[in-house]
């Protein structure tokens, strides 16, 4: 399941980072450098699975293990 927790620390952040622009921008560099791009899943893309991605899969995916890409549903 997602957990906005678990997701911080795997960008490299002990705690919730306040909402200024400085955290923005290193929250966006470190997904950048934490979440491997991957499109080995692309094959099995279609008009009607497009916007059908699971969150908690996608999550499951990427944070725990550190795969790239995308789960669907």
């Amino acid at each position: 399941m997602f957990s906005t927790d678990t997701y911080l620390a795997h960008l490299g952040f002990s705690q919730r980072p306040a909402p200024t622009l400085p955290n923005l921008r290193q929250l966006h560099r470190s997904h950048l450098m934490a979440v491997p791009y991957d499109t080995h899943h692309t094959h099995r893309l279609s008009a009607e699975n497009m916007a059908d991605i699971d969150i908690d899969k996608a999550f499951e995916a990427i944070v725990p293990t550190g795969a790239g890409g995308c789960a669907w549903s």
